[in-house]
């Protein structure tokens, strides 16, 4: 995706932003607000990489629903059954093997929020879930990233074959009509919150 020149230049801002200095200090901000109590619940050791990943946990479970309960329509996001791993541990690999900037995990989560407001009929549920982030964060990793792997990379990442990969990129894109520019007031709004999420992380 070619970037116009204003979109350029509010992405280059944004990600000024973002960075892993200005998150930890987020975090460090959010836990002042919390009791003795909690904070000495707060379980040491955890390094920012670890807390954001659990932020976006915290944000996007949520918005899962019981697929039994209420299945949606299926897509070519669903999976014939439940994926063997948490969607932690899913995202964890992402995080640590996509080699995208953490501001494409923002993004990833601002267009999963399009996909659910442009298309009601469509459900998030623990089928679908895995393979919606993926889609999503390639959506974004393309947008925003100067540099970035190929569709086949991401595949094995992710768990699926090149082709499938092309076709989920294609399919997300279609969900959200091709909208990928996000203004920094909301992306700075999503970041706050999966960065208030991940304090509360114990």
């Amino acid at each position: 995706v070619r970037i116009p020149p204003p979109v350029m230049v509010a992405a280059l801002v944004v990600s000024q932003l973002l960075t892993q200095q200005w998150f930890e200090k987020a975090l460090q901000a959010s836990r002042q607000d919390k009791s003795p109590q909690q904070r000495k619940a707060q379980k040491p050791g955890k390094d920012a990489t670890s807390l954001f990943v659990a932020g976006l946990v915290e944000t996007l479970l949520p918005l899962v629903a019981d697929s039994a309960a209420d299945p949606g329509i299926v897509t070519r996001f669903h999976s014939v059954a439940v994926p063997p791993f948490t969607l932690s541990r899913y995202l964890g690999r992402l995080r640590k093997y996509c080699g995208c900037s953490m501001e494409c995990f923002v993004l990833a989560t601002v267009y999963i929020d399009r996909v659910l407001d442009m298309n009601p009929e469509f459900v998030i549920t623990e089928l679908s879930v895995h393979r919606l982030f993926l889609s999503a964060l390639v959506c974004a990793v393309k947008f925003f990233d100067d540099d970035y792997y190929s569709n086949e990379y991401y595949g094995r990442v992710g768990g699926v074959s090149k082709s499938e990969m092309c076709r989920l990129e294609l399919a997300f894109l279609k969900m959200i009509s091709w909208q990928l520019h996000v203004n920094p007031c909301d992306f700075m709004a999503y970041a706050e919150q999966i960065g208030s999420r991940a304090s509360l992380v114990p």
